[in-house]
């Protein structure tokens, strides 16, 4: 129960929020609640589809068919593709400034480390495995094929190269700082990656940084700044210069807890915006004294930390708020997260914008 409501909470509130404040409704034309459920659903269909052709592209199924190459003995690459790429956008969303250890840790082999090697190697159709053929390199890259096609033609014509891999170990964590990566097919740049982060001294959180994933026709760019506890972080994802999505965010970080006070700023899926604040430590810290016993879960007390408007940005119109809501599972109370349309009517987000839902983290079945 703890998990689901945590992050039925707390990945919500990375969701947020204001910055750029909402002007009032226009009078002219305005959305009906269903004919605002209708452009809910559309703008989840209109991300689902661009997800999946993100995921369908390419760049990724030559990373899947690379994995498929690797003699996983020489080097654990079955994830990458996905740790990179696929996974790469939730990640952006739920954690502003963090890039998943899973890419450090899908790395990792006996063999061959990215962290520290360097050498050109080459897929050997003989021996069926990566051979070093160039060691006097301060770059680590592998040359195979990219399909299928290319492979029973005995034709290595992509190229996987990697610059830089720096990473800092923090008690059992490996956490990246520094990552440049790139990948060409038949000389056609499919995917770039330029990572770099700053960590505090103290708690070894991010402060600062950016990142670039490139993925023609696709962009994402990440920035985090700040001093502790005050942290900005924004993300825009685009397709040819037009953005699909992106937020700004400002945190009040408790460093101690690793938990943001107070998340103010906004987050739009064009063209549905969601802008206001949350309140996440006090959040947080309700929820684990009625886990502990100590009272009982107030929902009133939880909207009052949750103030999110719903916007239609073509509009400018508010077309309802964020809630919480609870329901029982096995005598379990689960915190679910609503959309109220401005006629109180109502529907769990998961399922008004499960795709939208999926990438941020507000999927209840997670």
């Amino acid at each position: 129960m703890k998990k689901q409501i945590i992050l039925a909470t707390l990945i919500s509130s990375f969701s947020l929020l204001l910055f750029m404040s909402c002007e009032d409704d226009n009078d002219n034309d305005l959305l009906s609640p269903e004919e605002a459920k209708t452009e809910i659903r559309n703008t989840d269909e209109s991300i689902a589809t661009h997800i999946n052709d993100m995921q369908n592209s390419k760049a990724v199924l030559t990373m899947e068919f690379f994995s498929e190459l690797v003699n996983e003995r020489q080097i654990d690459l079955k994830s990458f593709a996905e740790a990179t790429i696929k996974k790469t956008p939730k990640q952006f969303f739920t954690k502003p400034g963090y890039f998943s250890s899973s890419l450090i840790k899908s790395h990792k082999a006996d063999d061959i480390d990215p962290t520290e090697d360097t050498g050109i190697y080459e897929y050997d159709f003989d021996k069926n495995e990566f051979v070093l053929i160039e060691n006097y390199v301060d770059y680590l890259k592998f040359i195979f094929p990219a399909d299928q096609e290319a492979f029973n033609k005995e034709e290595n014509n992509a190229e996987l190269r990697i610059d830089e891999f720096i990473v800092i170990k923090d008690n059992d964590d490996e956490i990246p700082i520094k990552i440049i990566l790139k990948l060409t097919v038949d000389e056609e740049k499919l995917v770039s990656l330029d990572y770099n982060m700053q960590l505090g001294e103290r708690y070894h959180m991010p402060v600062s940084g950016s990142a670039e994933l490139v993925m023609p026709p696709y962009n994402i760019e990440v920035a985090l700044s700040g001093t502790e506890p005050d942290f900005e972080s924004s993300m825009n994802w685009s397709i040819d210069n037009t953005t699909l999505a992106n937020y700004y965010l400002e945190l009040t970080v408790d460093l101690e807890k690793e938990t943001p006070e107070l998340i103010d700023g906004n987050m739009q899926f064009v063209p549905i915006k969601f802008d206001g604040n949350v309140h996440a430590l006090n959040i947080e810290e309700h929820i684990e004294d009625a886990e502990n016993g100590n009272g009982d879960i107030d929902i009133d007390y939880l909207n009052e930390q949750l103030d999110i408007e719903v916007i239609h940005t073509d509009y400018n119109q508010v077309i309802g708020h964020l809630n919480f809501s609870v329901v029982f599972e096995e005598d379990e109370p689960v915190l679910l997260i609503t959309i109220v349309y401005q006629d109180d009517s109502w529907e769990y987000i998961n399922e008004a914008m499960p795709e939208i839902a999926a990438i941020i983290g507000w999927n209840n079945n997670d």
